[in-house]
């Protein structure tokens, strides 16, 4: 049965977690590809630093979360990603739930298709798991992009039927995913997903990406003192593996030598 307007005609935070067991479901050029809801990401915007429309920010691209609920806000991002989002609440309160992995359940070859450019027989086992676990991945795999962007979900074309009911003890929440820049809207536990799927996004454990910072600093370290044609600055090493580490650019008086060189 599909999921009425009724349903969307609510807070975000509720939305967020009844949409876990829920099927999406996208009928184009005559095929019909579905997954399950198991990761889902709520935004209240405005109080919610991290929400596109925060404060009430009112644009172009917000407008349809200012709307009807029960449509969707789907979004480029990093030049690369669409997201799918579903537009809750009442009109004028932008509020809306991102959709952050499927289970796939019907539509698998199309999806191995439109993900990977081969068919669903010749992956392997990790990227059958990985066709929906995250926003882009399920967009890409369900041919889901900006042209969708609020469709009534409503309707035969997008929308989300009802699926088994998941228990509140199944339902895990943590902290949102990506907005590091949100302040203390970073910590709200509004990340909701099923406990022990295997289909829930997965993201980089934060040692993995210091290391990966501290081998790549280290490298032009020793580069840069080759080149200059002088000892290797240890006291440069010694802030490098001493550094505390994140996915950002560093100003250019960062990568400047001590006295010594």
């Amino acid at each position: 049965m599909k999921l009425d307007r009724n349903f969307y005609k609510r807070d975000s935070l509720i939305v967020a977690k009844e949409l876990l067991g829920c099927i999406l479901v996208h009928s184009v050029n005559g095929k019909v590809i579905t997954g399950k809801i198991v990761e889902t990401e709520a935004y209240r915007g405005p109080e919610d630093k991290a929400a596109h429309s925060y404060n009430n920010r009112r644009t172009e691209r917000t407008e349809v979360m200012f709307g009807e609920a029960g449509r969707s806000y789907v979004y480029f991002i990093y030049g690369i990603h669409n997201c799918m989002n579903v537009v809750c609440g009442e009109v004028g309160l932008p509020h809306a739930v991102l959709i952050r992995a499927l289970e796939p359940l019907k539509g698998i070859e199309y999806m191995s298709l439109n993900r990977y450019n081969s068919s669903s027989g010749d992956i392997s086992k990790k990227k059958q798991i990985n066709l929906c676990n995250g926003p882009g991945k399920l967009c890409k795999a369900l041919e889901i992009d900006r042209s969708l962007n609020g469709v009534d979900l409503c309707g035969d074309v997008l929308f989300i039927t009802k699926g088994e009911l998941v228990s509140e003890e199944d339902i895990k929440a943590s902290k949102r995913v990506g907005i590091d820049y949100a302040e203390e809207a970073k910590d709200y536990l509004w990340r909701f997903y099923i406990k022990d799927n295997k289909y829930i996004s997965k993201s980089k454990p934060a040692l993995m990406q210091a290391y990966f910072l501290i081998i790549i600093n280290l490298f032009l370290t020793f580069t840069f003192s080759f080149f200059c044609r002088r000892s290797i600055c240890i006291a440069r090493i010694r802030r490098l593996t001493s550094a505390s580490w994140t996915w950002r650019w560093r100003s250019s008086s960062s990568w400047r030598w001590c006295h010594r060189c």
